[in-house]
C-alpha cells in the first residue's frame, strides 16, 4: 500500500519525503522541523457519506460541531469505508484523495507549514509541504477537533465545623 501512496504523490507532482524506521520506537522520535504539525487522520460518516477527517495528533474530532459544520449527523467510521486494497485497512490511514473521499482539516493544521503523517503502519511516514498538500488535496478547513473531555468535577466532602 505504501506504494500506492507514493505513485500517488510522484503522479501528483508534489516532492515529499518518505521516512521509514525500523520500529515504532524509532518512529517515535522523528524530529519535527520548525513549523511542521503531526497530523492523525479519523474516518467518519456525514449524512452517511464517508469524510477523511485530519486533526492535531492526539486530539479528536468533535463530531457534533462536524455534523453542524457539513449540514448532518457525524459519526466515526471505520477502514470498511475505503475502496479496494485500502477497506479495513490497519494503522494510520494518510490524509490524501487517493481515497475519493473529501478532507476536512482541523484550522490549526491549515496554519502550518509542513504536515508529517503515518502511512498504513509503525513504522513509515510521510513529510510534505502543507502548501503542496491543499493544492493537490482541496480540503475543507475548520475549527473541529478537541483535546477531550475535561473530568467531570466531584464533589468534595465537606468539613465537619468545630462548634
Amino acid at each position: 500500500m505504501i506504494e500506492t501512496v507514493v505513485q500517488y504523490l510522484h503522479n501528483a507532482g508534489v516532492p515529499f519525503r518518505l521516512f521509514s524506521y525500523p520500529n515504532s520506537d524509532a518512529r517515535a522520535g522523528h524530529p519535527l522541523r520548525q513549523g511542521a504539525m503531526l497530523v492523525d487522520l479519523h474516518l467518519a460518516s456525514v449524512n452517511e457519506e464517508p469524510v477523511l477527517l485530519c486533526v492535531p495528533a492526539g486530539e479528536q474530532p468533535d463530531f457534533g460541531a462536524l455534523g453542524a459544520l457539513l449540514g448532518g449527523t457525524a459519526l466515526p467510521s471505520s477502514t470498511d469505508v475505503l475502496p479496494g486494497e485500502f477497506r479495513g485497512a490497519a494503522g494510520p490511514i494518510p490524509p490524501l484523495g487517493l481515497f475519493g473521499i473529501p478532507i476536512v482539516v482541523d484550522e490549526r493544521i491549515a496554519a502550518c507549514s509542513t504536515i508529517v503523517f503515518g502511512i498504513f503502519g509503525d513504522h513509515d511516514i510521510i513529510e510534505m509541504s502543507y502548501d503542496d498538500f491543499a493544492r493537490m488535496e482541496r480540503p475543507r478547513s475548520a475549527s473541529f477537533a478537541s483535546m477531550g473531555e475535561l473530568p467531570s468535577a466531584q464533589p468534595r466532602p465537606v468539613a465537619a465545623s468545630a462548634r
